[in-house]
């Protein structure tokens, strides 16, 4: 079997990672190890703090890590939306109009950076909550707020596709979808406790039809096994 290592932002990216990406690629021939989360900083007794994203450093230094593993792919999960000032051509990608062509320059900037054949980098265009606006019904569903998933359908049709919800500090995807569930329903939207569930709930077919860039790393996790 097929041994793939992922470098992901968070706690929501890691819980996607074990309990619906994994169970989706073993069939196939792949085993998504345990996801590995960023280490960001050193804790006063020593520990690391896990999880997001403050410079490149931090993530070019655990993905070289993983690759330590000679027997094991390596890819990342990290979100587009918020990346570091440092990250190798993000000044120049963010001259490219279409979004889909700014993060497959980062993503490529990415890989020259780590320069090695068992590295693919993957960044979630903008951010894991893109999958949300795809998984709309569900997510209607799973939080029992009636209406929100025509609320998500229209924003993400407005914006022309779900991966295409913009990156502002107020409209990107989490804060659209946190915005919604609050102004229609009695709750509250939980990245962590939320976020996957409805994900595995609509399913990864759902998903991939309509985020093309997810699709394609998708594709490359399936082919590798």
């Amino acid at each position: 079997m097929t041994r793939v290592l992922l470098l992901v932002e968070g706690q929501t990216e890691e819980a996607f990672v074990n309990h619906v990406l994994r169970p989706h690629l073993e069939p196939l021939g792949v085993f998504a190890e345990r996801a590995s989360l960023l280490r960001t900083k050193e804790l006063p007794e020593g520990k690391p703090y896990k999880g997001g994203v403050t410079t490149y450093h931090q993530i070019a230094r655990d993905a070289r890590r993983l690759l330590l593993d000679s027997n094991a792919y390596v890819t990342t999960l990290i979100d587009y939306y918020g990346l570091p000032a440092d990250f190798p051509g993000l000044a120049e990608a963010r001259t490219l109009p279409d979004p889909m062509d700014r993060v497959a320059a980062l993503e490529a900037s990415f890989a020259r950076d780590i320069s090695h054949a068992r590295f693919h980098p993957f960044l979630a265009l903008h951010e894991f909550e893109a999958w949300i606006f795809a998984a709309s019904a569900a997510a209607e569903e799973h939080l029992s707020v009636k209406g929100l998933g025509a609320e998500l359908a229209r924003m993400a049709a407005a914006a022309g596709g779900a991966e295409r919800v913009n990156d502002d500090p107020v409209t990107h995807p989490s804060a659209r979808v946190a915005t919604a569930v609050s102004r229609l329903g009695a709750r509250r939207y939980g990245k962590v406790a939320d976020g996957p569930d409805i994900v595995a709930k609509a399913g990864l077919a759902i998903v991939r039809s309509a985020c093309p860039h997810f699709a394609s790393w998708l594709g490359w996790l399936e082919s590798i096994g």
